[in-house]
């Protein structure tokens, strides 16, 4: 290898390990002297670990500094004698500069010039002052965004508009350019005069006259193994680009300039050496790029090399490399060739699906192939990370289906839990305070530790806060703000404490000065009481002091002490989490004081202004972790690995839309010029990249079917012009895959599809004749009477519960209430009948309007004056049940109730029941009743029984026949009573061993009838009358008119029985209804109480 101590160097290959190993080389042949450091500029993280991999592997680990080019190339600047003048924090930095603006913008806006920014800045008349200075600052710091790519790309524009002669030109940009050129000239001449010239174009500019005194170009050696002239300060003796595919014009003169006295050696990756179909369409900034370099090269070298045709993505791969049209055939059987694949799903969570999947049966197929052999990247990771999590971390790490997996690229925003809490914080002064979000504060660590909770105390403290009736807002002055009236109280983060602070006192459920105190609070809760009354008074007071309008500086002190309230961190990570945050204030408040902005501002502005400065890290970020490693696609991440997987690849989404500003004067085509970045063409070409990174597999999904209707929808137009240069054979290695993760489709023997998720196939497997034999070597199981009473009620249930621990039924938990509770589900209302009758048999004495009272002050129900005939339909019926129930506990009252223990063995052997029944009393003459009370209506609107409901006391009564005497079981319901009448014990007993035998069998195959259908069938006749008796049923099970049926109301029955035709009517439907509730419509008084 040639010794080259000078020049511009650009070594072009196809492959990433060639140019790692041709650095490696260079380094090993061609060593420092001892103490020199290796320099070397790269543009990602991504690249960054994988180079450093690459030269560990040569035992190359010291003296090494991989940095980023405009880091590079801000330490050269200061290189300069005195630094170059330029101040540690720049003044022309975005974050800066937007200070300097939004200080001159209310000067000059009202020039003519500045017409083109009234939209920016209009705000409705209600919405003055604060929203108009956080409008500002929006406006300001896009501007300030503007100018720094200014700075990089059109410098020259920068130079003229600050010495005041920038030429007008013809185009779109007309009505913008005068007032960029009049705020640029007048933010610099409002600089001190040592910070005017600091801006990146004039310092740019310095430091090539700076070379040029040093070694003027015409006088360096032509050639590049000639000894240099004597290097200025701050030059390394050597220095690599590798992995870069696009730089800005200005830094690659830097570059360029250096040359003259020290190697530039640029590694780059390039994907052809002429023209391709796909290469023309997609490589357009890699060529533009490769030309900017040539023009500035002193030396060449190729390093390419065929990747063989062997497989479609090596064959696609060199026909890329050779300029070649395609078509040319693989040397093996397309039809087997897995090596580029295609799949379409209808939802991005169930690529996710698909991908894990698809990655467990690579990794069987290729014992060689391994998690950190797998690259997959996504157009948006916020969008995807959450899903990632819940499939590939729902798996339990002891489970061989475990795929280790990291998610990157995720901001400092959605990563760091002190910033989450800050920005809620924050937020409180315009956000409703609801459980949700204050609670959500709990999940920080730091923050539940400096009020004394613990991670699994939050859970109980949800319980409390949701029983007390918090819904939302701190208090009645914070509720103000939305309208509602003054001194309404209900329902607030206030309201609540002092409820459980009152049950806390008195340790019971009494109303002191109109507030209903909380029963269950008990000593054991101080601390967690305590901990969360400091924090919602903490938030009450910052409510208050947040909404004051402060200085930039009287706010760096304001959040200063608020940090220390809230936060108690420990640990590297908090530590380093919170010292990042204190620094990033610091920087707001410099960056204030040195644009001389001392107007006061609001909380919010502030918040956008601090948080917006912790930014995703840079080359301090894992990438490379041993694990599936998930990503955005970004430019400059051409990594080479085995397998690389592309989500999301959705017509729309990827290439990705340009979001730039309308008065961005570089977006206008009259203004291009070589070397600009365009979005939609970074994304053509990391595609390109992506494609020819992967070695042995490249895999594309999307989003192909509307997830709604099943209809057709197109892939991003990139894949779609690889699908078109593919050909026919493209539908070979295309899979389409059903809506649900457990369709049949995917357990048929002789099917392409297939999943390992195990679970799912005991549930789409169909049982045609249930196997009711117990499993071997079974302890005998014991159920209780609620077993017995849950059976009837869903029998369809009981497998997913207790064979498969699934209870798809339950209420979600992250659903919690964010209002009042203005309009009742039945639910609630009959919840609220509930306890109502409750509390009134449990204290007596006092009437049930006052027991209404004390619910109403629980915030379960409005406020008063508000839902007035709500709180008297509910303590009507309430009454009514309890006249009912009173009335026929009448004959029996002076009885004392008692127990009888019941045990029962099914006729399997194997199970038993084991249980007692309560409230037996006996009357005078001698006769046995068990008198109940229900705030469940048990007729419905037409006079019909509720089913349903009557089936629930079945199973006691049956029980309660075994004390060897007669026993009648009444319910007293609010519209009317039911009468269960006695039952012969040994008939009794029958029916309640069958029941412990249904049950059994319930749990070892799913039942497919339900209460509703199974009691019409045999209640109108069953098989005696047939159609009439089918009829009957099939309206309960499936709905008439209108009225949905049980089947669309339990999720089990639809995730057991996908289809509800094909089971209605079969063979086991009418025996399950038959064995379940033959005995009980008889049984019925249908006219007492009516």
């Amino acid at each position: 290898m040639v010794r080259v101590v000078r020049g511009f160097t650009v070594i072009r290959a196809n492959h990433q390990e060639d140019l790692g190993n041709h650095l490696v080389e260079w380094t090993l042949e061609h060593p420092h002297e001892a103490l020199e450091r290796e320099t070397i500029l790269v543009q990602s993280n991504g690249i960054s670990q994988w180079l450093k991999l690459t030269l560990a592997e040569r035992d190359i680990a010291m003296g090494l500094e991989i940095t980023l080019p405009a880091r590079f190339q801000w330490r050269l600047y200061r290189s300069m004698p005195e630094g170059g003048g330029i101040p540690r924090n720049s003044p022309y930095d975005t974050d800066r500069l937007a200070w300097w603006i939004m200080r001159l913008l209310p000067v000059l806006q009202s020039r003519p010039e500045f017409a083109p920014l009234g939209r920016f800045l209009q705000v409705p008349d209600e919405k003055e002052g604060a929203e108009t200075l956080r409008r500002r600052y929006q406006l300001a710091l896009r501007i300030a965004d503007l100018f720094d790519q200014y700075q990089v790309y059109r410098a020259d524009w920068l130079t003229e508009w600050a010495a005041g002669s920038g030429t007008s030109r013809p185009g779109q940009g007309d009505i913008h350019r005068p007032w960029q050129q009049l705020l640029w000239k007048s933010v610099v001449e409002a600089m001190p005069p040592q910070w005017r010239e600091t801006d990146r174009g004039t310092v740019h500019g310095t430091f090539l006259r700076y070379l040029e005194e040093w070694c003027p170009e015409d006088k360096a050696p032509e050639d590049t193994v000639q000894d240099p002239p004597a290097r200025p300060p701050g030059i390394p003796p050597r220095l690599f680009v590798f992995g870069i595919s696009s730089l800005a014009e200005q830094l690659l003169q830097v570059l360029h300039g250096i040359s003259r006295f020290s190697p530039v050696v640029f590694c780059v990756q390039s994907p052809s050496r002429s023209g391709n179909p796909l290469y023309q369409g997609w490589g357009t900034q890699g060529r533009d790029f490769m030309t900017l370099l040539r023009g500035m090269a002193t030396r060449e070298e190729d390093l390419f090399r065929s990747p063989g045709n062997d497989t479609n993505l090596h064959r696609l791969q060199g026909e890329i490399l050779e300029g070649r049209p395609g078509g040319e055939p693989a040397e093996t059987d397309s039809s087997r060739d897995d090596s580029i694949v295609f799949h379409v799903a209808h939802s991005a969570l169930r690529e996710v699906e698909i991908l894990h999947d698809q990655l467990l049966d690579a990794f069987d197929r290729d014992s060689a192939l391994h998690p950190r052999d797998v690259m997959v990247m996504v157009p948006d990771i916020a969008r995807y990370a959450p899903l990632v999590t819940a499939v590939f971390g729902g798996v339990d790490r002891s489970d061989p289906r475990f795929i280790p997996y990291t998610v990157s690229d995720q901001g400092s925003h959605s990563a760091d839990p002190i910033v989450r809490a800050l920005e809620t914080i924050l937020s409180l002064s315009r956000s409703r305070g609801t459980v949700e979000e204050i609670l959500s504060l709990l999940r920080t660590d730091a923050l539940a530790r400096r009020f004394g909770i613990s991670e699994g105390e939050v859970a109980d403290i949800l319980d409390r806060v949701l029983e007390s009736g918090v819904r939302w807002g701190v208090d009645a002055e914070h509720r103000k703000r939305y309208g509602v009236p003054p001194r309404m109280e209900q329902n607030t983060w206030r309201f609540g404490l002092r409820r459980m602070l009152l049950g806390y006192a008195t340790g019971g459920r009494d109303v002191w000065q109109g507030i209903a105190a909380m029963a269950g609070i008990g000593r054991g809760d101080a601390q967690q009481l305590g901990g969360l009354f400091d924090l919602v008074e903490l938030l009450r007071r910052c409510n208050v002091e947040l909404r004051r309008m402060r200085t930039p500086r009287e706010w760096a002190a304001t959040l200063r002490e608020l940090m220390e309230l809230f936060f108690d961190p420990r640990g590297t990570e908090e530590t380093e989490e919170t010292t990042a945050l204190l620094l990033a204030l610091r920087r707001f408040e410099d960056a204030c004081g040195d644009a001389a902005y001392e107007e006061e501002i609001p909380v919010a502005l502030v918040r956008d202004a601090w948080l917006g400065q912790t930014s995703p890290p840079g080359l301090t970020q894992r990438f490379i972790t041993g694990s599936v490693n998930f990503a955005t696609l970004m430019p400059m991440r051409a990594i080479p690995f085995r397998m690389i997987c592309l989500l999301g690849m959705n017509d729309g989404d990827y290439p990705r839309q340009q979001t730039g500003v309308s008065f961005d004067l570089m977006s206008y085509r009259e203004e291009w010029r070589p070397g600009d970045r365009s979005r939609r063409e970074d994304d053509r070409y990391l595609f390109l990249e992506a494609l020819l990174s992967a070695r042995d597999r490249l895999y594309l999904s999307w989003v192909g079917r509307s997830i709604s209707d099943n209809s057709p929808r197109p892939p991003s137009v990139l894949v779609g012009q690889l699908r078109d240069y593919l050909g026919e054979s493209v539908e070979t290695i295309t899979t389409r895959h059903p809506l649900q993760p457990f369709s049949p489709e995917y357990f048929r023997p002789e099917g392409a599809l297939f999943t390992y998720a195990r679970e799912w196939r005991e549930e789409t497997e169909l049982v045609p004749e249930p196997d009711v034999s117990p499993p071997p070597h079974r302890e005998a199981r014991e159920y209780s009477l609620r077993n017995l009473r849950d059976l009837l009620r869903a029998p369809g249930e009981v497998y997913l519960k207790e064979h498969l621990q699934m209870n798809l039924d339950i209420s979600d938990r992250t659903d919690i209430p964010r209002d009042e509770p203005f309009l009742l589900d039945g639910l609630e209302e009959w919840s609220l009948k509930d306890e109502l009758i409750r509390d009134c048999l449990a204290e007596p004495d006092r009437s049930p309007a006052e027991m209404m009272q004390r619910l109403t002050l629980s915030g379960r129900l409005q406020p008063e004056p508000f839902g007035e005939s709500e709180r008297e339909r509910i303590l009507a019926e309430a009454e009514r049940a309890l006249r009912r129930y009173r009335d026929e506990l009448e004959p029996v009252r002076n009885s004392i109730p008692w127990s009888h223990p019941v045990l029962l063995r099914g006729s399997s052997g194997t199970a038993m029941l084991r249980d007692e029944v309560s409230g037996i009393r006996e009357s005078p003459e001698g006769l046995l009743c068990r008198v109940l009370i229900t705030a469940t209506r048990i007729h419905d609107g037409h006079g019909s029984f509720r089913w349903s409901k009557l089936v629930t006391w079945w199973p006691e009564h049956l029980a309660a026949q075994d004390t060897g005497r007669p026993v009648l079981t009444i319910v007293a319901a609010p519209h009317g009573c039911v009468t269960f009448p006695p039952l012969p014990a040994r008939e009794a007993r029958r029916l309640l061993g069958s029941l412990v035998d249904l049950r059994e069998r319930a749990e070892n195959a799913p039942f497919m009838i339900t209460v509703g259908a199974g009691c019409e069938w045999v209640s109108q006749g069953g098989a005696e009358k047939g159609e009439k008796a089918a009829r009957a049923a099939r309206a309960a099970f499936l709905g008439q008119g209108n009225r949905g049926g049980e089947y669309d109301r339990s999720r089990s029955l639809q995730r057991v029985w996908p289809d509800a035709e094909a089971i209605f009517g079969t063979e086991q439907f009418f025996r399950e209804a038959e064995e379940l509730y033959a005995p009980l419509p008889a049984l019925f008084n249908r006219e007492k109480g009516r």
